[in-house]
């Protein structure tokens, strides 16, 4: 498999330049795009400063897998979700850049590995987590590999379907395309069932952040630039005192006269009732924690939690510039009805005519927090690898392999071509893109939230008083309802503390 593969995919990649250089007119693509950025490091922790070459593969870190594997094409089996297929493999090469990436990626992976990847999709996402983890549980000794709706392998974990990861040969969780902040807040009593890279496509499109309709931004602010609000966020000034500030006097009654309506034009909103809860996490504020004697605690009803959540949604109830969220994903800002706007990198793939700029979630207090921290959408990949699985060390050698080949080929093409191509006359929009990368925060509580109450994740509670679903978060999150949580939650930690240990 491996002999003249050298020559296909030096073709692939040529196709992929060619493409990229003489794309459509209304997606300009930079083939040489610059290496300095603010958060290099993150995406690029092998490069010179300089220009960053074409081919991306050699100026990102290699993995450390062996040359010497080889399958000799073994079939390898992953089940996979419906929803998180097509941003996670490409059938067909069409020469576009993201798809060249996708494309590449699997090719390379299966001529280094000498494996054929066998890609079952099955309905998942948040509705049909039953049915997959089903999946599994009925023909766990048929896949080699698990990638999942980001909530599903906490549950597949509990049922004792997932392998411990630390077991296995060739992960090396200190690679950059491994989130330490993931780990942490997957490792339960020193076990790793499940684990997301930081570079495939699901996982870098849902990072949050706050988009400007630069357009808006100038005509509320005439006395500013865009350039100030980049000083703002790398001064550490960008907070959300700041937002609100900035927000002021934006609101115009453009629609039915008198009435305020999502058709009116603001100066903030979110791009739906769920993104709203990256308030909270950019704030600092978390779920779950444990502490040094070892013991478990929800911070969610927490003085400094609860007068935070209080003092955000005063500013929402208290404010016409504000509209908490738009009732229809993405289009207030396509129609330009908003100044501001909390939502996933995502946006960028929707046709904007207007220029825009992305910010990090602001902070609240700079005091507190020595960073801004970004909160991931839902919809993103988790992998894991069945309990059943015919050999676990050659599905960790592929998955070691599936995220490094990302880490080189799709986060380049994503961050260093595809995003700049949407902007490219804005010179410092990359350093945002780098800061909001290296701010990827995950959160323990929300991972394994559906083990506590079933369509209950304690985030809820914070999401509707944000929503203003609820009248306040002190009133709804009581003494009671904690410590149900935390009797589940010993309960499952228990579980996945001891998983199997009785057939070791």
């Amino acid at each position: 498999m491996k002999k003249g593969f050298c020559l296909i995919l030096a073709l692939l990649m040529l196709a992929g330049c060619l493409s990229a250089c003489g794309g459509k007119t209304n997606d300009p693509v930079e083939t040489n795009p610059p290496a300095t950025t603010a958060g290099g490091s993150i995406i690029r922790p092998g490069n010179k400063p300089g220009n960053v070459s074409t081919n991306y593969y050699e100026d990102y870190e290699k993995d450390d897998l062996p040359d010497t594997l080889d399958y000799g094409d073994y079939e390898f089996n992953i089940l996979c979700d419906m929803g998180q297929y097509p941003k996670s493999f490409a059938d067909t090469y069409t020469g576009d850049v993201i798809n060249s990436a996708l494309y590449t990626r699997k090719e390379v992976v299966q001529n280094r590995l000498g494996v054929v990847l066998n890609v079952d999709r099955q309905t998942g996402a948040y509705n049909g987590m039953a049915d997959f983890t089903q999946k599994l549980s009925m023909a766990g000794a048929d896949y080699d590999l698990v990638l999942a709706y980001n909530l599903t392998p906490a549950t597949m974990a509990i049922q004792g379907l997932l392998y411990e990861l630390n077991e296995t040969q060739y992960l090396n969780f200190e690679k950059p395309w491994w989130s330490r902040t993931l780990l942490d807040n997957v490792t339960v009593g020193e076990r790793v069932y499940f684990t997301a890279d930081n570079s495939s496509w699901n996982n870098i499109r849902n990072m949050l952040g706050v988009f400007v309709d630069k357009e808006l931004f100038l005509a509320n602010h005439p006395d500013m630039t865009i350039d100030d609000l980049y000083d703002l966020v790398e001064n550490k000034q960008w907070t959300m005192e700041k937002m609100f500030e900035l927000v002021e006097g934006t609101y115009r009654d453009t629609a039915t006269v008198g009435e305020i309506t999502p058709d009116d034009v603001f100066g903030l909103s979110a791009g739906n009732n769920v993104w709203n809860e990256a308030w909270y996490f950019s704030a600092g504020f978390i779920t779950l924690s444990k502490d040094q004697d070892g013991v478990w605690d929800f911070q969610i009803g927490t003085e400094k939690s609860l007068n935070f959540v209080d003092w955000f949604v005063s500013k929402l109830d208290s404010n016409d510039n504000v509209y908490r969220f738009d009732p229809t994903q993405y289009l207030m800002f396509k129609e330009k009805r908003v100044q501001f706007y909390l939502s996933a990198l995502s946006m960028v793939e929707q046709q904007l005519e207007q220029p825009f700029a992305v910010l990090p979630t602001p902070m609240y207090n700079v005091e507190e927090q020595q960073s801004y921290i970004t909160h991931f959408s839902n919809t993103y990949d988790m992998y894991g690898i069945p309990y059943m699985s015919k050999d676990p060390h050659r599905s960790s050698a592929v998955l070691e392999c599936l995220a490094s080949e990302a880490f080189r080929r799709i986060g380049p093409a994503y961050f260093e071509v595809y995003l700049k191509s949407r902007n490219v006359s804005d010179a410092r929009l990359a350093d945002m893109y780098d800061i909001i990368r290296a701010g990827i925060v995950f959160d323990m509580g929300v991972l394994f939230g559906e083990l506590f109450v079933q369509g209950n994740n304690p985030i809820y509670y914070v999401r509707r008083a944000l929503n203003g679903y609820i009248d306040s978060l002190g009133a709804n999150w009581t003494e009671d309802v904690k410590n149900q949580y935390l009797d589940l939650w010993a309960t499952n930690i228990d579980k996945l503390t001891n998983m199997h240990k009785s057939e070791a």
